[in-house]
Parts: structure tokens; C-alpha cells; sequence
């Protein structure tokens, strides 16, 4: 689709981390903010549209951590745990659709020409509006999407931003972004 992709993140964890994740050990994380730190058992690296994650378990519950956000990381010489049956790809379907459903609540189905795509990217950045267009419908030279959005408002003042956008549904989108453009255009009418 048209438009530029961010570059790929580096994060300066990724060498230490792969390794720990690759020779199954365990692993000491600075993460977030300087001072903290957690001791985890890596379970995999997760690269998605461009941004890295580990999988690991802490205090033998599997979570996700922004690679971006390690801070350091120091390998154990001790092996690390794994929960039986554990798979990545499993865990890492079901952990990112519990985060879309509790983020994302508003589903907006839009069209908008194929030339566009980028600036779509542009103003809902992140991945969701990626699989959104990797997914997308070619009608012509536009493309019918289904993208999942936090909020009305949100979704009302990105999308806006997006020229030659159309939102489908919901209606309450439709209506907001045609009272919207009803005061645009009473407020920027020729005078009498």
C-alpha cells in the first residue's frame, strides 16, 4: 500500500535478549524506568509490524515486554522455566486479542482511495491499522477497511485528517463527521 513504513526499531536490548531467549536462560531486566528491574524466563522474541517484543514468564506468568523499553538486560547462567505446552504463537494471538478488545472499541468500517493508505498510517499509526490494510478489500482504486479504533472521538479527529475517506459505519461516526463538516462549512461560507 502506498506511503512510507517507519523504520525498524533496534532496540539496545535485542543482542542480549536473543541470546538469553536462544540458550534458554535466564534473564535480569531493566524495564520501564531506571531502578527497575525483574527477573524473567525468556519464551520468545516476537517481532510485529516493525516493533520487537519478549515473551517471558515472571514469577511464572507469561507477559509481554516492549523490547524499546529494556532498559538493560544481563543473562543468567541458570536454565530458564518454560510452562508446559507453552506455544509463542498461541500465547501471542490470544494476549494481543484481550489488548485489542480492551483498547479498541469502536469498529469502523471506511473506505477511502488506495492512494491514501499512507496517510491512514500516518494518522492512526501502530499496528492495527497495518493488518487493517494488509487486510483491506480493492474496490476500484479504493480500498474498503475494517479498522478497529479506541473511542468515537478519537476515531472522529484521526480520520478526519485522511483525504477522500468515506466511514461506512457506525451511523454516530457518520452523523459526527457530517455535523463536523456542516460547521466547517457554514463557518467558511462566502459572506451574503
Amino acid at each position: 500500500m502506498g506511503g512510507g513504513s517507519p523504520p525498524r526499531e533496534d532496540p539496545p536490548a535485542l543482542a542480549t535478549v536473543s541470546r538469553a531467549v536462544w540458550t534458554g536462560r535466564r534473564l535480569t531486566i531493566g524495564y520501564g524506568e531506571p531502578g527497575r528491574f525483574r527477573v524473567v524466563d525468556p519464551l520468545g522474541l516476537v517481532l510485529k509490524t516493525d516493533l520487537w517484543y519478549l515473551v517471558a514468564a515472571h514469577r511464572r506468568r507469561p507477559r509481554t515486554y516492549r523490547l524499546s523499553r529494556i532498559l538493560s538486560a544481563r543473562i543468567h547462567e541458570e536454565q530458564s522455566w518454560r510452562p508446559n505446552g507453552f506455544s509463542l504463537a498461541e500465547y501471542w494471538q490470544q494476549s494481543r486479542a484481550a489488548f485489542e478488545a480492551s483498547v479498541y472499541r469502536v469498529e469502523v468500517r471506511l473506505t477511502l482511495p488506495s492512494a491514501a493508505a499512507g496517510r491512514l498510517r500516518a494518522e492512526v499509526p501502530g499496528p492495527t491499522t497495518a493488518d487493517a490494510l494488509d487486510h483491506a478489500v480493492p474496490a476500484g482504486d479504493r480500498l474498503e477497511v475494517i479498522l478497529p479504533m479506541e473511542d468515537p472521538d478519537i476515531a472522529l479527529a484521526q480520520l478526519l485528517q485522511v483525504p477522500g475517506l468515506e466511514v461506512l459505519s457506525p451511523e454516530e461516526l457518520r452523523r459526527r463527521i457530517r455535523d463536523r463538516a456542516e460547521d466547517i462549512a457554514a463557518r467558511h461560507a462566502p459572506p451574503d
